[in-house]
């Protein structure tokens, strides 16, 4: 979960990956 940010950066757009790049953060 933590070793996936790379998939997040490319869903942004979605509710998940705001908040996962929040975290990242």
């Amino acid at each position: 979960m933590f070793g996936t940010w790379h998939w997040h950066e490319t869903s942004y757009k979605t509710i998940s990956g705001i908040w996962h790049r929040y975290v990242d953060l």
